[in-house]
């Protein structure tokens, strides 16, 4: 199991967040969702991304991506030479992964379009952002269950689903989604889509996780390392919650 925060590699899920600069509200709008919503899109084509869950809020969002499969993900990391031989990127430089060459166009996109919109000069995002693998079908229903619940923990709405900017209702009904979420016929992990569906809606109605998850974060751990993973895990059983899968 791979559990390098910044190591990409196909078919690897991917749990990132940014958050705009001095944590101004620039993001909430419908002319900044549907920026946001293009962006993302045109991003997804380019680099043969797939998108499995999304929120938008109105100062940061949060997003969970797949790195494309193998030779998608082979000829986007490297270059034919003059003499046609292929050579992958060195490892540190900018187009050496796919996750990285993702996010900045897609973030670039939002923070030049929206700095038009705004007469903004300057940085539009922090310069800090959050990026780090998903370990398994467990770790991905919590984070999408988690992500699904903020706009529930702002206040911001009732349930999961009645937040129109995130993926949650087309989780939970398949309604109609503004951007096109999971094309590829597989899903991570190898679970069956349905059975993650199901994991995902019970765990996202259950308020218990939010107190766990804060409690967690604030102890300075990461889901991405075994020892934090085995901690989540206590922790949620003291709650009374049974990891999924």
């Amino acid at each position: 199991m791979r559990i390098n925060d910044r190591e990409d590699y196909p078919d690897a899920v991917w749990h990132v967040s940014s958050r705009v600069n001095w944590r101004v509200w620039h993001l909430d709008s419908d002319q900044a969702y549907r920026i946001f919503l293009s962006s993302l899109r045109r991003a997804i084509d380019r680099y043969g991304v797939d998108l499995v869950a999304f929120v938008l809020m109105s100062n940061h969002y949060h997003a969970v991506l797949r790195s494309p499969p193998p030779d998608q993900y082979r000829a986007l990391t490297g270059r034919m030479t003059r003499c046609r031989h292929f050579r992958p990127y060195r490892p540190g430089h900018p187009n050496s992964n796919v996750i990285g060459q993702f996010l900045r166009h897609f973030k670039l996109a939002v923070a030049k379009q929206m700095q038009h919109v705004l007469g903004l000069e300057g940085h539009f995002w922090d310069g800090k952002h959050f990026r780090r693998t998903v370990r398994d079908a467990s770790d991905l229903v919590i984070v999408v269950a988690y992500d699904h619940r903020n706009p529930v923990r702002e206040a911001m709405a009732t349930l999961p689903e009645e937040y129109e900017r995130s993926s949650a209702a087309w989780w939970q009904s398949g309604a109609p989604a503004p951007i096109e979420l999971c094309r590829r016929t597989d899903f991570p992990f190898d679970i069956d889509r349905e059975a993650f569906r199901e994991a995902l809606l019970e765990w996202q109605a259950d308020n218990r996780a939010d107190d766990v998850m804060e409690a967690f974060f604030k102890k300075g751990l990461r889901l991405d390392s075994s020892d934090g993973w085995e901690e989540l895990r206590r922790m949620l059983r003291a709650a009374g919650l049974e990891p999924p899968f």
